[in-house]
């Protein structure tokens, strides 16, 4: 009977450790990017549900910031006529004679459809993550890698399902000269949305005004990188001499800038909160061995 009893009990404790099975080998993985501290691809990979579901959960989770949000917004939009001609007027005006040099390869990247701000963007964070890797600084390379993430995040929101969602109309380069009618794909109606036409994955005039995806795309890595280099305003400082630089070029109305800046700085602190949960996190897998039994012990600490 002592052989049957303990055949059972081997049987209970088999069935066991195959339930939790899944959930090992989820841990194992977790431990193997915790590890390896450089395996950042692996940290994207298992942060990215979380990212997805935040950024998804955002208004749910955050429900007087988003309030305020969509308050402060909605009464730009009311007032997107004159604040756009103002802003057209004084601010386009102030900062028209302001770009940033062109780069080497910008005219490369330019045919993918990046503005040459971007190519300054990506050629920042790029220098950032091998000096990174040369000098073996972790934050350098974290930086990088989860500004990229944010860059991602911010052009599936807002250029993909946004833009097409609301497909509003641009304004005239000058509101204060235009024809006073919808001449195309501009406009002096700030209220002309839902110009429906598909998604457009590039910089399209049509349809494609709010959100700014520009603005929500340097908020966005201003927020991560604020983050990472204790709550510096520098990179706000950045994030504000991109969206300066060939002001005019954007044809955006107020309403849109502000609207993708709120945008970029959510992006940002889902994707920077996410990742600082995810490594702060440990799970120990333990097999335990007894006389009469046998199993898996899991304990999480967060």
């Amino acid at each position: 009977m002592s052989i049957i009893r303990r055949a059972v009990s081997l049987a209970r404790w088999g069935a066991v450790a195959l339930a939790l099975q899944p959930a090992v080998a989820q841990a194992q993985s977790e431990r193997l990017c915790w590890q390896r501290t450089d395996n950042h691809l692996c940290e994207f990979v298992m942060t990215a549900p979380q990212d997805v579901t935040g950024i998804l959960r955002y208004p749910i989770d955050n429900p007087e910031r988003t309030l305020g949000a969509l308050a402060l917004t909605g009464g730009l939009i009311l007032l997107d006529r004159q604040l756009t001609e103002f802003h057209q007027e004084r601010v386009e005006a102030a900062f028209s004679d302001f770009a940033l040099p062109r780069l080497p390869w910008d005219r490369q990247l330019r045919r993918l459809g990046l503005a040459s701000e971007d190519t300054w963007l990506l050629t920042g964070l790029a220098a950032t993550y091998a000096y990174g890797r040369v000098t073996g600084r972790e934050r350098e390379q974290r930086a990088a890698l989860l500004s990229g993430e944010a860059i991602f995040y911010s052009y599936l929101t807002t250029q993909v399902v946004l833009k097409t969602a609301f497909a509003r109309n641009r304004p005239y380069g000058s509101l204060r000269d235009g024809p006073g009618r919808r001449d195309g794909c501009r406009t002096d109606n700030p209220f002309d949305f839902f110009n429906f036409s598909g998604v457009r994955f590039g910089p399209e005039m049509c349809g494609t005004a709010f959100p700014s995806y520009h603005f929500t795309q340097n908020f966005a890595v201003a927020r991560v990188l604020s983050g990472l280099y204790d709550d510096s305003w520098v990179p706000y400082g950045g994030a504000l001499a991109l969206s300066a630089s060939n002001i005019r070029g954007h044809r955006h109305w107020v309403s849109d800038m502000v609207a993708g800046s709120l945008l970029g700085l959510a992006i940002g602190e889902v994707v920077l909160r996410n990742s600082d949960d995810f490594r702060s996190r440990s799970i120990d897998v333990t097999p335990t061995v007894t006389r009469d039994s046998m199993g898996v012990y899991l304990s999480t600490k967060f």
